[in-house]
């Protein structure tokens, strides 16, 4: 299953940001379905995605969350929809 956490921006508005992914799974392939579900709209809470990764800190996956969504119930939907967890 892949690891996230949450990061606060301030002014309400909130990010997950994925550390890690299963063994085996396509990164960009994951980008790709979860920015399928953002622009068909299967997944209001967030707003957008961006791939931070570098050499130094590794893989960094952000996903915005609209003010007031529940990152929970994001990743719930992200590990049941997506290879998230296998």
């Amino acid at each position: 299953q892949g690891e996230w956490k949450l990061e606060e921006l301030g002014k309400g508005r909130q990010q997950i940001v994925v550390s890690s992914i299963p063994y085996g799974v396509d990164k960009g392939a994951l980008e790709n379905t979860i920015g399928g579900l953002i622009e068909e709209k299967k997944l209001p809470q967030l707003v957008g995605q961006a791939n931070e990764s570098n050499e130094k800190d590794g893989l960094r996956l952000v996903l915005e969350l609209k003010p007031g969504a529940d990152p929970n119930l994001v990743m719930a939907y992200l590990f049941k929809h997506t290879d998230m967890q296998r």
